[in-house]
């Protein structure tokens, strides 16, 4: 009977040791003002125009605090259809942050870039193109060890950002091209009259 007790102690620990906290990787959760809800668009550098498709990605850091953040989980592109969830992460699903204590504290941060142009986090972050949430501090994060909360706990409080830049070609205002063309007219003008 001791014998059973202290090998049935030793799997629950085990099991315990290998559990991390989870999150759920969605920027949209509704309903919208509900105590779980999420709705936290990305943008492109103009604040308008939203991350769309596979040409932008996502990814979360977490850890126990903010001073401790590592990539978590994979990139994820954003969803492009229905227009209404563009700028969104609507398919990231449960992500372990395994530094995290099961159904514990965690700190978490949302990047986000132009995958075309840099194939990572950190390539983006070295060009000036890596988009930033604010960190934001969970009080409980999910687990798998059977204890509440068991199942992934939404990104409250996950706020929208722009990636700068955008990652995309820079295209010149019409005032500029304007501007472009009358001095092209005049030095045709002023050519001429040679």
């Amino acid at each position: 009977m001791k014998k059973t007790i202290v090998t049935a102690c030793a799997l629950f620990v085990a099991v315990g040791a290998f559990a991390q906290g989870q999150v759920l990787f969605k920027t949209r959760v509704t309903p919208a003002g509900t105590p779980t809800s999420v709705d936290a668009p990305v943008f492109l550098a103009d604040g308008v125009t939203k991350a769309t498709g596979p040409t932008y990605v996502a990814q979360l850091l977490g850890g126990p605090s903010a001073a401790n953040l590592t990539p978590v989980g994979t990139p994820v592109p954003f969803t492009s259809t229905p227009a209404a969830l563009a700028g969104y992460i609507t398919t990231g699903g449960s992500v372990t942050v395994a530094s995290a204590t099961p159904g514990g504290a965690a700190s978490v941060q949302m990047v986000a870039w132009n995958v075309t142009l840099f194939p990572t986090a950190a390539a983006a972050d070295a060009a000036g193109q890596l988009g930033k949430s604010l960190v934001i501090n969970l009080t409980a994060t999910g687990n798998d060890a059977g204890t509440p909360p068991s199942t992934p706990v939404n990104l409250v409080g996950l706020a929208g950002f722009n990636i700068p830049g955008g990652g995309g070609p820079v295209i010149p205002e019409p005032s500029t091209l304007a501007l472009a063309f009358a001095g092209g007219v005049g030095l045709l003008a002023y050519r001429r009259r040679k």
